[in-house]
This record gives structure tokens, sequence and C-alpha cells, in this order.
């Protein structure tokens, strides 16, 4: 991603003594889309409801109050905030010190210096402290930095070039020996080679990667649909390019799937806490990554869990549950049509097969019994032991998971959570992550999380000896089958990579930002996400048989429609930047003119 700056740096390296770097958005870079949500985190934690408006403003005062010098103090701005938030000011360094995290892109140039003998100091322009800054950058990995210059205790800036005078004075150096690096077009690059400074531009790597085919459509959901929650979602991903796989189905779990499976799961825990629950089943296949998911976000705090098969042919067969359903009672008649010849040729119409159902109960109800048998010796061997359950499941219609084990445990089971629902159901107490009804609209983004989190396993037929029997596998089956370690790992890296960054930190991810971030892949999807997509078939069929592309359900007149307001958007964006960007240009060119002298 920054291929001619590294080869800048290699360049002009070899004749320098010294390698300046920037720290912000250089050494280190902070994980949201804008430097102020660092506010709005601590606002979110502290539950310090306008604090981030008043940090805004306190800064300002404290740069009006202290106009005599060039920089001010952390302290200096709690100085001038509102009494009740001034206690914040540890909480806000802890969190600095928590989140703050080595560039990838530029980790590698800091190495190289190294490895040079060239001396290392670190240049920047910030109200934090320079004993703090010594400190996160050697957590960082930055341990061979011989002096931080930071304009909060010299009083200078390289904004009006004087902390660039400062550091030639104080190492004695002449400024042709020095290569500064910095991602600030103006205070690092053209006030360095002002100063006589050898310089390199690295773009903040969050503008990076807006110009990027996958970042674009970031920046076009981030104009609609800004938050905090996806400020952090979004500078993940865009960190994640200096590892950047070439695999699509790990980049799309990485990218979408991570960040749904945290905010699901983190509401199930507020839930299990609401309702004193102290189990959770999580119903195959759709569980699978979630359980694990559970299990890393609690840690030594998890729940008794268990993954558990509780498809609904297990509800047919064990329980002959329809849910009311047309499609179900004909699952029925075609299971047991061998042992009852009327259920060989069922009627046409709903009432009928009712009817025919209800005279030929006694017939089936043995058969019934059998699987129930089976399924509970394999229940017995799973040694469940608390008693108030949650069942954990997906997207549901006929809630026939939480029916099929309400039948089993019995008022054991306290409530069903689901990550959404296309129906109300008064049968059941439930919790749905996404706080809002499924509409036909939904379905392509609801077939992709069923991609990203169904089990690698085949679907089960049933449990014999406490073992599970599946299907026959189709090849769309075997498909998914084959792409499923890419997607386990890019959901387990996004979670793994999140708890680390953010550890005691970490916010709860809202639902409408995690079902929002779909659209990168439905309303806003390139070729290259059509092209992959439209490999994966998936069914929703009792029998597993009727196959279908996810792609068939996006509507033509949407997507057209989306891509309209793409180009009128991308358009006025263009004329709105094209002079600006001119004038940078020229002025750029002029400056590695002088810098390369």
């Amino acid at each position: 991603m920054y291929k001619k700056e590294i080869e800048k740096f290699n360049n002009l390296v070899e004749n320098v003594d010294f390698v300046s770097f920037d720290i912000f958005d250089t050494l280190l870079i902070r994980p949201y889309i804008k430097a102020e949500d660092l506010f709005e985190h601590i606002e979110e934690l502290c539950k310090a409801k306008g604090f981030k408006k008043e940090r805004i403003l306190a800064e300002k005062r404290a740069r009006y109050t202290f106009s005599q010098y060039e920089d001010i103090t952390i302290d200096d701005i709690y100085e001038n905030i509102c009494p009740e938030y001034k206690e914040l000011k540890i909480f806000e360094l802890e969190l600095e010190k928590q989140i703050l995290r080595p560039n990838p892109f530029i980790k590698h140039l800091y190495d190289k210096a190294k490895t040079l003998g060239k001396k290392i100091i670190a240049t920047s322009d910030m109200y934090l402290p320079e004993e703090f800054l010594k400190d996160v950058l050697y957590k960082n990995g930055f341990t061979d930095i011989a002096k931080v210059y930071v304009s909060s205790e010299y009083k200078k800036t390289k904004y009006t070039k004087s902390l660039y005078k400062e550091i030639v004075e104080e190492l004695k150096t002449q400024p042709q020996k020095i290569i500064h690096i910095g991602d600030n077009l103006q205070s690092d690059y053209f006030n360095a080679i002002d100063s006589g400074f050898k310089a390199i531009f690295f773009e903040k790597y969050i503008n990076k990667f807006f110009k990027t085919k996958n970042g674009k459509k970031y920046a076009q959901l981030s104009e609609k649909k800004y938050s905090l929650d996806f400020s952090i979602i979004t500078a993940m991903s865009a960190i994640k390019l200096s590892t950047k796989s070439n695999d699509y189905w790990y980049n799309l779990a990485y990218n979408i799937g991570g960040a749904f499976a945290i905010g699901y799961i983190q509401y199930i825990i507020e839930q299990c806490k609401l309702n004193d629950i102290n189990n959770l089943l999580f119903v195959s296949r759709d569980g699978y990554i979630l359980q694990k998911v559970y299990n890393i976000l609690s840690g030594k705090n998890a729940l008794e869990n268990h993954y558990i098969y509780a498809p609904r042919i297990l509800n047919i067969k064990c329980f002959l549950d329809y849910r009311n359903s047309f499609v179900y009672l004909k699952n029925i008649f075609e299971m047991n049509k061998d042992i009852c010849t009327d259920f060989k040729n069922p009627p046409d119409t709903f009432e009928e097969a009712k009817n025919l159902f209800n005279k030929n109960i006694k017939i089936i109800q043995n058969r019934a019994k059998e699987h129930y048998i089976e399924y509970q010796k394999y229940v017995e061997q799973l040694e469940i032991k608390n008693n108030r359950i949650a069942t954990i499941d997906m997207t549901t219609g006929s809630f026939s998971s939480q029916a099929f084990l309400s039948n089993v445990f019995g008022n054991k089971v306290i409530l069903g959570i689901f990550s959404g629902t296309f129906l109300e159901n008064t049968e059941f107490k439930y919790k749905t992550f996404v706080n809002r009804n499924f509409v036909n609209e939904d379905i392509p983004k609801i077939n992709i999380l069923e991609l990203l989190f169904t089990a690698p396993e085949l679907p089960l037929d049933s449990i014999k000896d406490t073992v599970p029997i599946y299907k026959k596998p189709s090849k769309d089956d075997l498909f998914r089958l084959e792409i499923y370690p890419s997607i386990e790992q890019g959901i387990l890296d996004f979670v793994d990579t999140y708890k680390d960054i953010f550890g005691k930190y970490s916010i709860n991810l809202k639902s409408e930002v995690c079902f929002d971030l779909l659209d990168l892949v439905t309303e806003l999807h390139s070729q290259q996400d059509k092209f992959y997509m439209n490999k994966v078939r998936h069914s929703k069929d009792v029998n597993n048989i009727d196959f279908k592309a996810i792609y068939s359900d996006l509507q033509l007149p949407n997507i057209l429609k989306q891509k309209f307001k793409k180009s009128i958007m991308e358009f006025k964006k263009r004329c709105k930047l094209i002079v600006l960007e001119k004038y940078k240009l020229v002025k750029f060119y002029l400056y590695e003119t002088k810098n390369t002298q």
C-alpha cells in the first residue's frame, strides 16, 4: 500500500545519520477513523454524557488561554474542562495506553533504520507528556528511540518549524542529515523540507484505506451511518491491510463476520445477566462459531455451555411438531410414508393434511418415540448440569430449535436468544439481537450470515447411539465445507484482535451497525463479491434439497438505485476536491524536487 514511499525511504536513508518519526498515525495508530472518536469512547465507557463535545471545547479554551505558547499540555486541557469531567484525565491516559498500537506499515522502516545503525528519534506535535509517550512507544516495540521531542514539553511545534530547529541544535548536526517521516502533509513534509530535512509523507493509514476498492465501500457507508462502532470496525479492517490475505472468504469473515459475532455474543452475555441464565445451549449448526467466540470473550467468566444438535428435523421426528407449517407437515408425511400408505399421496390443502395427520397420528407416534429415546441418550452424555437454560441460535421464523429444546428440557429453558426473527411469537420468551422483525429485503444479508455462521459439518438427519447421522452431502454442502476453515479463521482473528486492542475497555457493538455492515456485500457489492458469492448456494428446506444462490435474492431495482446514488455522490465529491488536489500535487512536486537535491 505504501510501495513508493518505502522505495523513497530506501533511497534517502543511506545518506542520513538520524531518522525522525512522527508518533500518532505514523509510529502509533489509534483504532478509530477520527481522533476525536477516542473521546466518544470515553463518554460511552464512563457514561459521561456530553464529554466528547466538552473535551474538544476544553482543548480550544486551553489553546486560547495559553496562546503565548506554541502548544499546551493535557494538564492545561483538563484545567479548562467542566469540573464534572476533570477526573477523566487519568482514564483518558489509560485508554490511550491500552488502544495505541504499532503502525504495521511503518514498523519495518523503523526496524530497517535500526539495522542500518541510524539514530532514531520521535517527533510529535502533541499535548501528551514525553514520559507517557516513551512508555507507550516502548510497550509497542519501539525500544531503541534515543529521544522523544514532543511539543507539549518544548512549547515548540513542527507546525511553526521551531521544533525542527530545536532538534538540529540539540543533536548538533546539519538538517540534511535527518530524514523525517510523518502523516501530516504540512507539518511533517513541507515544513520539514523547509527546515532543511529530508522528508517522506506517509498518508494516514485510514485515508489510504479509503482509496482502495474495498475501502471506498466503507467510506460510502460511513457517510450514511457513522458511529463509534463503525469507526472501530473500519479501522480494524484498514489496519489488517498490512497483512492482507488474498483469500476472499477469510477477508469477508474478518471484515464482516467478526464484528457481528462480537456484537451478538456481547448481547447474549448481557441477556444472561438480566435473566439469571446459568447454562447456554448453542444450537447446531449456527451455534458452532458462536460458542467459540463466547468462550473467547467470556474467558474465566463463561457460563456452562454446550454445542447441541437441535435442528428442526429432530423436532419433527421426535415430537411430530410441524409448527403449524404445511411444508413441515408434508415432511412428516414423506418421512413416514413407509409405515403409513395414506402419506404417499398427501392432500393439496393444509386443512385436509392436518386431518390426515390426526387420523394417523397413533401409527407414527411409536417411531417418534424411538427417535426421542435416541435423543435422550445423546443428551445424557452431554452431562448438562445447570437448569436455567438459554438456547442460542441465529435467524428464526418458526422457533423450531427453541420449541424442540423446550420439549426436551421443559421449564428449564428460560429464554431463547436469536440473531433475529421474521415473526413474533407468543409461545416462548425470547430476545433478538437485531431489534426488529426481518423483512424480505433483509434476506440477502441473512443468507450471508448463514454462510458465515453455519458449522463445517453436514446437515443432520438423526441421532443414533449418541452419534449424529448426517444427510448425504450435496455439491453445495461440500463447497461450504471446503471454504469454512478460512471463514472460521477470519472471524476468530477479528475477535482475538478486538479483545487484544481494547481489553476491559471494549464497547458493545450495536446490532444496527453490525447488521448494516452487511451492506458492504449486498447493496455495495463489487464484481469480486458477486463472483465469489455466486459460487455459494443455500438451502432453507428441511430436507436440504432446494438450493439457490445467495445473490438471487437481490432485487435489480435496488441495485440500480444504489448504483445511481453512488455515481451522483462520487461525482459531487470529485468536483469539490479536484481543484484542491491539483494544487496539492503541484506543491508536492515542487517540494519533491527540493527534497531529492
